[in-house]
């Protein structure tokens, strides 16, 4: 994969897609223990115009969260950040299109689908996807 087309196409031929609107890419991951976590996968570019897939995936809502426990908890994951969307945190990561390959993709977007749901079982008590 090397182009936000490729990752469209890659997200279309081995996940169910919920909404593609051309930069914004929405799916919901299922877990075994019954809970779900959507993940959202956007076109981005940073300042010297470089493509990346960021890959992000709500925690919960901001005024319902516990920042300090968060953080705490969010300094152990290798893959990762906050941000904050609207009122939502979320857990986001950033990956650079040029030469990237399936693996440095398939590690973030499962990545940051389980430790979504696993912080937002932590902090904010409930499955909001």
């Amino acid at each position: 994969m090397a182009t936000w087309t490729d990752v469209r196409n890659y997200l279309h031929g081995n996940y169910r897609v919920d909404t593609d609107n051309g930069d914004f890419v929405k799916m919901l991951f299922h877990f075994q223990d019954g809970r779900s976590q959507f993940i959202y996968v956007r076109y981005a570019e940073n300042n010297g115009g470089a493509g990346f897939a960021t890959v992000e995936s709500p925690i919960g809502e901001l005024r319902k969260v516990d920042l300090v426990v968060l953080l705490r908890e969010v300094e152990k994951l290798v893959c990762g950040g906050l941000s904050l969307v609207g009122g939502m945190v979320t857990l986001r990561h950033a990956v650079p299109l040029e030469d990237m390959s399936v693996e440095e993709f398939e590690y973030p977007l499962h990545a940051i689908a389980g430790s979504a749901d696993e912080l937002e079982r932590r902090v904010s008590f409930v499955d909001a996807h």
